[in-house]
């Protein structure tokens, strides 16, 4: 796969194809890691973890702190939840909901259609794509840079071929945050301004 050189703007696109692909996705830190290691906030987190990322684990939490937790900060505390970051998160989407509203932009629930929602991240993150090395590390599709899974990620001990992600962090390695597993072929699919494909070097599946 070979890079084309554009600039471009990652959060605006998300936002404006989130109609496209039927979906709002909400990235965010919705958990609140304590200053000491405790199997009981690993047991909480592995409640709304997903094989698909941390993008769609953070959508399972936004969507039961809706639904069963009631909105709640004692449910949240209860769980390692951040009640801020998670009541932004709703404030936002009522807000978008209002704008979609206002412009008659109709709006269509993913429901457990994970794909619609990964693409729709991918249409936003397309420059933020890495594919996984041999010795487990990763390669960024963009600058072929060495990067590593950050060890709060879903991610940090699976298997995951070909990521985005939402950005890095540069301690004693280069960690990618936030990651969600994609197919390599949707990145010529939804951003073919940016990526051409090499005739003789297709992306593996």
């Amino acid at each position: 796969m070979k890079k084309k050189h554009n600039n471009h703007t990652i959060f605006p696109s998300i936002g404006s194809t989130g109609n496209s692909a039927n979906c709002i996705p909400n990235g965010m830190n919705v958990f609140v890691t304590p200053s000491s290691p405790s199997a009981e906030f690993e047991e909480e987190k592995r409640k709304f973890a997903v094989e698909e990322g941390d993008h769609i684990t953070s959508l399972n939490v936004f969507n039961a702190f809706v639904t069963r937790g009631k909105k709640s900060a004692r449910w949240c505390h209860q769980r390692y939840l951040n009640f801020r970051a998670l009541s932004r998160a709703l404030s936002i989407r009522e807000q978008l909901k209002k704008y979609l509203v206002r412009f008659d932009v109709p709006i269509e629930s993913c429901g457990n259609d994970t794909v619609k929602i990964r693409k729709c991240l991918v249409s936003g993150y397309f420059a933020h794509a890495a594919k996984m090395q041999s010795d487990g590390s990763f390669r960024s599709v963009r600058d072929n840079v060495e990067l590593h899974v950050h060890p709060s990620s879903i991610l940090f001990t699976r298997n995951a071929p070909w990521v985005i992600f939402h950005e890095v962090v540069s301690t004693t390695k280069a960690f990618m945050r936030e990651l969600t597993i994609i197919d390599p072929a949707w990145l010529t699919e939804l951003a073919p301004h940016f990526y051409e494909i090499r005739k003789t070097s297709l992306p593996a599946h």
